[in-house]
């Protein structure tokens, strides 16, 4: 029990160290210079040093052999990489029509409309 809470704990701290980073800058952009996305230049810049050092080829030298054999990520073949992507689909058409399903069984009221600011570009709304 105490491996798997561990495993979880060190997954869920990867997931955040991988994400958060890119809600701020997300969060920043939609403050400071909005017409534009350019949040994703850094968060891509991020991503890519991130991966290189749980890959284990940046920083500590003594633990660089323990990151890059837990990393576990290895490339999928063609087939199953299209089996997962269908999968995904099917789970998120599964997951729209729950949603439908459970909209007719509880009244909610109406909520707002989004209202993003006029100066922001609808590349900027769509890639944040």
């Amino acid at each position: 029990m105490r491996t798997i809470l561990a495993a979880v704990g060190i997954g869920v701290l990867v997931l955040l160290a991988g994400n958060m980073p890119f809600n701020v800058l997300r969060v920043w952009n939609l403050e400071v210079g909005v017409a534009v996305p350019w949040a994703i230049l850094p968060a891509a810049v991020y991503l890519w040093a991130y991966w290189q050092f749980i890959g284990g080829r940046w920083a500590a030298a003594d633990s660089a052999a323990t990151r890059r054999q837990k990393l576990r990520a290895n490339a999928l073949s063609p087939r199953v990489w299209g089996a997962s992507l269908l999968a995904g689909l099917l789970g998120f058409g599964a997951l729209v029509a729950l949603l439908a399903f459970a909209a007719r069984l509880v009244h909610l009221p109406a909520s707002a409309s989004i209202v993003t600011p006029p100066e922001m570009s609808v590349a900027t709304t769509l890639s944040l």
